[in-house]
Order: structure tokens, then sequence, then C-alpha cells
């Protein structure tokens, strides 16, 4: 009985660990990550470790396109030309300008509970709150290439 308790704890700590978001911190990456070009922008896609119960890994699309998935814990960047952007995740969807050398820091929140629990609430925060989110992440994918 014991031994069939510690294989379901084992089992279970696998499976809150797979759930989650397990790159390299912000920090190891920032300074390998390509230089942004002057006709483009950089958008941070970002989900609190808070999150980790809600499984996460939800597809994350750009004007239509699949750039990453959402993991708790976790963060991803794409580098897009300057315009209109639509970013769609589960039900949501947010539509939003990004300028020439700007950085835009996206924030999706798991919807745990109400309507949609299994949808996602995507919302623009400010670069502050983005640089600090980026401090308590880990890579979950996107444009990085180490080395």
């Amino acid at each position: 009985m014991a031994r069939m308790r510690r294989l379901l704890s084992v089992c279970f700590v696998c499976m809150i660990v797979q759930g989650c978001a397990s790159g390299p911190s912000y920090q190891q990456i920032e300074k390998e990550m390509p230089t942004l070009s002057t006709e483009r922008g950089r958008i941070f896609f970002v989900q609190s470790s808070e999150y980790s119960d809600s499984g996460g890994g939800h597809e994350v699309k750009l004007n239509g396109f699949y750039i990453g998935k959402s993991m708790p814990g976790g963060f991803f960047y794409v580098d897009r030309s300057a315009g209109k952007h639509s970013v769609h995740c589960a039900s949501e969807s947010l539509t939003f300008a990004l300028k020439a050398g700007e950085t835009k820091y996206i924030e999706l929140v798991p919807t745990l509970y109400g309507d949609n629990p299994s949808g996602v609430r995507i919302i623009p925060i400010d670069s502050r709150e983005g640089q600090r989110m980026l401090s308590t992440l880990t890579y979950a994918g996107g444009a990085y290439r180490a080395g």
C-alpha cells in the first residue's frame, strides 16, 4: 500500500511539472535574443505560474497563424512588422496596433470559473508589469534558438 501511494505521488508530481513551462529563464536568454529590426516590433506572451492548476497548453494564434502555447509560468515572443495585429487564444481575441521598435506584453489568463472555464483572457499589460512578470517566468517556445 505504501508503495502504491509513493507511485501515485510521483505520477501526480510529473503531471504538475508537465503542465508548466520548464525552459531557461528570461535572464538566461535575454542577451541571446536577436536585436529588433527598425521596422518590426516585439510581442511577449506571458502566463503567471499561479495558474499551474489550469493545465495550460492553449494554442495562441497571431493573425490566424499558430505561434505558441500558453503555459503556466512561461513566456514566448514573436517579432512582427509594424501594423495592426490580432491575437486569438481559446475563445478570446484581441486586436492591437504595433509600432516599429515597440515591445508589447500580452498576459494570457486562464478562466477557471464562470461561463467559460476552459477559456483564456487576453490582457495587454504595460511594459513595467511585463518586465516584472518576465523576471519570474521561463521560456516556453517561440523565436528563441540557443547558440
